[in-house]
């Protein structure tokens, strides 16, 4: 069997926003609902066509979402992949069921690479700022997101902090304006 993943948004699906932003040659239908409101489209050209994928082929969705948000694309499960990996790899579901045994791997790997999540929040606590930092999540008990007002941090801050987690085994990644803690695996 062949195997073909693809990631999901900005590939097969696009935000509402993206979709007025660059309107599709094709009528769009709506994959994707969040307490009632259309979050993400597909144009209705593609979603035969990832059909057609699904049924010749091993048909993977590899995505960063976290699990709960992957869960809300309804097309998606409609299509009843036998796996996806979600969380930026750090949950692989299959059936559409988290795979424990992947889960526990992981777990091991980042208690033997890097300092327990607590310890880690402390050492952010005396890292961050207010004035920078606009809120936290904690995504699917893997890594923290920190949405932060790039025009405010300074770079030597988070080059400091990149430094600082990095000899502790936490990975800081800055992606627009996340800034992204993960733990070495």
């Amino acid at each position: 069997m062949i195997l073909f993943t693809s990631d999901l948004d900005r590939t097969l699906i696009y935000s509402k926003r993206m979709m007025e932003m660059f309107p599709p040659a094709t009528e769009t239908i709506v994959v994707e609902h969040k307490d009632e409101t259309a979050m993400s489209m597909m144009t209705q050209a593609t979603a035969p066509l990832l059909q057609q994928v699904h049924q010749h082929t091993l048909f993977v969705p590899v995505t960063t979402r976290a699990l709960h948000q992957y869960q809300r694309i309804h097309f998606i499960h409609d299509l009843c992949p036998a796996f996806a990996i979600t969380s930026n790899g750090g949950t692989i579901v299959e059936k559409g069921q988290p795979y424990e045994k992947w889960t526990q791997t992981l777990s091991r790997r980042i208690e033997d690479s890097s300092i327990p999540r607590m310890d880690m929040l402390k050492l952010f606590q005396t890292i961050k700022s207010d004035t920078w930092l606009q809120r936290s999540l904690y995504i699917d008990d893997l890594f923290y997101v920190h949405h932060v007002d790039i025009d405010i941090l300074p770079y030597d801050e988070l080059q400091a902090m990149i430094q600082e987690f990095d000899m502790h085994g936490w990975h800081v990644l800055l992606q627009g304006k996340n800034c992204i803690l993960c733990p070495r695996c």
